[in-house]
């Protein structure tokens, strides 16, 4: 923060000026080299003036890639239409990780022509038992979600400038 000295008649002077007060020319150094004790003694005031606020930066392609990462975290809803009811799909990036393993295995298990055997998963809401073809039907509705989340970041980064209110709803919900 910079330093503002007030001389007795009311002059405002910052470091690294000099100025005559009294008869007395003092150098360009003295403020910054003077004690207290010796800005007291000459009635001279000191006031930290703070740094003014920066201007606020428009956003950018992170900042919309940031947003895109954080709706896709969200997950979603899926109604498996059954007892086990509605669970939230968990979309984090360590669920995806865990989506791999499934996707991998449900993908096995249709080339087998298995379309029995579950996997057990676990879901935001709690454990569930899903085969294969209930796996594909979750990743398809994941991709109704997520895509339109897709789309509307590659939307938002090809603006120019970005909107500054770029993370409201209404650029990233599907029409």
């Amino acid at each position: 923060m910079p330093l503002v000295y007030t001389l007795p008649d009311n002059r405002q002077l910052t470091q690294g000026q000099a100025f005559e007060l009294d008869g007395i020319n003092y150098p360009r150094n003295w403020l910054a080299r003077a004690t207290p004790d010796d800005l007291q003694d000459r009635g001279i005031t000191v006031e930290e003036i703070p740094d003014p606020e920066p201007e606020p930066q428009p956003p950018t392609i992170n900042d919309v890639l940031a947003e895109r990462a954080r709706r896709l975290a969200l997950g979603f809803d899926y109604d498996f239409g059954d007892q086990r009811g509605v669970h939230r799909i968990g979309t984090t990036p360590e669920d995806m990780i865990g989506w791999d393993e499934v996707t991998k295995f449900a993908q096995a298990l249709i080339n087998a022509g298995d379309t029995t055997t579950t996997i057990g998963i676990d879901t935001n809401t709690g454990p569930a038992e899903v085969t294969a073809l209930e796996w594909n039907a979750i990743l398809i509705a994941a991709g109704a979600f997520r895509q339109p989340i897709w789309h509307a970041s590659f939307a938002l980064q090809k603006m120019d400038p970005i909107p500054e209110d770029y993370t409201d709803d209404k650029y990233w919900m599907a029409d």
